[in-house]
């Protein structure tokens, strides 16, 4: 072990055991081999352990199936070859989405709700207004896949989600936000996501509000309730208005 480590003995002395030369070696201690050794087998074994740490992130990587071309000159690779019809559908919603909104003067909405199996999520567009007028938003929430479904699939079709649909909505990534929308225990969906929280300012009907992008699976303004806060506003318009179910107070602002 010391020879191996190069190590040198404090003395030799020749001797001839069955007339046969030989040299017996003297050493103070082999505490400090036996501590280098230790040292070498280690970090060796730290180099290995990373080798084989870095080849197992490797492999969990998957390779791109596909690659697809989204109109914007750059190829987009995707995991599953079928992600080429959510594509498809997302910019026919998105289309047709955007000239009814035009069209009824509404600046928040949903562009694709589940439409295809497989591709379980709600996709809603934000416009941005006041100190974020020009800004456009996404909220991705995916709706969690029963057990009968393939776990990696549905994770690999969801990377394919998020990575498709700012180049389809001409939307920036970082103003793409994703959650997953589940029941917990007791059949609550408004669960808290902790630090995260992004906020935002839109404008419906006249009026400024805020969304937590980050923070709920809700943001905070229900857009499938819009007509019934426009209803709300007209209805309350020139009375006092007591608001008894109230959660956001998006309603008492129509009012």
């Amino acid at each position: 072990m010391a020879r191996a480590l190069h190590a040198e003995p404090a003395r030799s002395i020749a001797v001839m055991p069955n007339n046969e030369e030989a040299a017996l070696e003297v050493w103070h201690s082999l505490d400090h081999a036996a501590a280098a050794f230790e040292a070498a087998t280690s970090i060796n074994a730290e180099e290995q352990s990373t080798d084989v740490e870095d080849e197992a992130a490797a492999s969990s990587m998957p390779e791109p199936a596909a690659t697809l071309d989204l109109g914007d000159g750059k190829p987009l690779p995707v995991l599953i070859p079928g992600s080429e019809q959510f594509a498809n559908r997302l910019r026919k919603n998105a289309r047709l989405r955007r000239k009814w909104a035009k069209r009824e003067g509404v600046s928040c909405y949903r562009v694709y709700d589940a439409d295809l199996p497989g591709y379980a999520a709600a996709i809603d567009l934000y416009a941005g207004a006041g100190e974020d007028e020009g800004k456009t938003f996404v909220h991705v929430a995916e709706y969690a896949a029963p057990s009968s479904i393939d776990e990696l699939k549905a994770r690999h079709r969801m990377s394919d989600i998020l990575a498709i649909t700012p180049v389809v909505l001409g939307v920036p990534p970082e103003r793409v936000f994703s959650k997953t929308r589940r029941r917990d225990r007791g059949g609550s969906q408004y669960r808290d996501a902790g630090d995260r929280s992004f906020v935002a300012t839109v404008e419906e009907d006249g009026s400024l509000f805020e969304v937590d992008l980050a923070g709920y699976v809700d943001t905070g303004i229900f857009l499938d309730h819009r007509d019934t806060r426009h209803m709300v506003g007209e209805m309350a318009a020139g009375g006092d208005f007591l608001n008894l179910f109230a959660y956001t107070g998006t309603a008492t602002v129509h009012a």
